[in-house]
């Protein structure tokens, strides 16, 4: 179990308002009471996130998907979201588990797609340092495109130990999106989630926050921080340790890999984040019940990585 720091957020003294440039600081400083900066020998800083279920999955726990300008934009409701769905790479280790690399491109999700036989399929794209890092075949999330826009999504997603069967039976969506002059899959078209859904997608516009902080649904728009980022200096996250110091720290650390992954972890309050808008009449039903509790990803699975898109670079900042 990682420590957290139990203080507010730290607000860089720099200037945070839209159009003003910032540093990886704002990360380093922003990120670090929700869990621990190592210094990674191969990644450079990576950010360990604390007080996390142990089925705890990027793009798929405690959050859910909606269509804005962008296109499919994850809306988390952890307080460093802004941060970690939006810019940066996430990978999995045998020991760390799911840990995130910073990058400082902003971009609506940063993930891969498929679809096929009724299902939509996502899962996180890699850091890419040359050569493409590939995600091992249970970090794909599926869930039958009717249910694609839920706000609890989580009810819905496909067993872990039919993620191989439904990847094979997918492909690829071709919907590529520019940004920055960096490309990302932009996932299903709004026509083709009305088409699935039977209903009418609704567009929100992103509008700018000027600290950070949980992302808030006001009329019609995504209220949320993104800063314009930049390598500055010779910067460092405070209180970072080095990866053989976190392994010593942590050496009887669960992680999903020791036999601590099941379901995807679902979020641990039933609310809507504040400020968010009423559910549909479907989702305020009675809450469906839960996938039943899935199997162990097995050693095989976790060796399965299927090729990613060759979308952007991750560069590490080293010491």
């Amino acid at each position: 179990m990682i420590a957290i720091i139990t203080m507010g957020i730290i607000y860089p003294s720099q200037t945070q308002a839209q159009g003003v440039q910032v540093s990886l600081q704002v990360f380093y400083d922003n990120l670090q009471p929700y869990g621990q900066w190592v210094n990674d020998p191969q990644y450079g800083y990576i950010w360990v996130p604390g007080n996390v279920d142990p089925g705890f999955q990027p793009y798929a726990t405690n959050g859910y998907w909606i269509q804005t300008q962008y296109g499919n934009t994850w809306v988390s409701d952890y307080p460093w979201g802004w941060a970690t769905f939006h810019y940066g790479r996430w990978f999995y280790d045998d020991f760390y588990g799911w840990v995130w690399v910073p990058d400082t491109v902003w971009g609506p999700a940063w993930v891969d797609w498929r679809e096929g036989n009724g299902y939509y399929g996502w899962c996180p794209l890699g850091p890419q340092l040359g050569v493409s890092v590939s995600i091992p075949i249970f970090g794909w999330v599926f869930v039958s495109q009717r249910h694609f826009h839920d706000r609890r999504i989580y009810n819905y997603y496909e067993p872990r130990n039919r993620a191989s069967t439904i990847f094979n039976n997918t492909r690829i969506i071709n919907n590529t999106y520019v940004y920055n002059n960096r490309r990302y899959s932009g996932g299903p078209r709004p026509s083709e989630i009305e088409r699935a859904t039977r209903s009418k997608v609704r567009i929100y516009r992103v509008n700018d926050e000027n600290r950070p902080g949980g992302a808030v649904i006001r009329n019609g728009s995504l209220n949320l921080y993104r800063p314009r980022v930049a390598r500055q200096g010779d910067i460092k996250p405070s209180g970072a340790i080095d990866a053989a110091t976190f392994r010593a720290q942590h050496s009887r650390r669960g992680v999903p890999s020791r036999g601590n992954q099941g379901n995807v972890s679902r979020p641990q309050r039933t609310e809507n984040p504040a400020g968010n808008p009423p559910n549909t009449k479907q989702e305020r039903r009675a809450q469906p019940q839960g996938q039943p509790v899935q199997t162990q990803p097995t050693r095989q699975e976790r060796r399965q990585a299927p090729q990613q898109g060759q979308q952007g670079q991750a560069i590490p900042q080293r010491q």
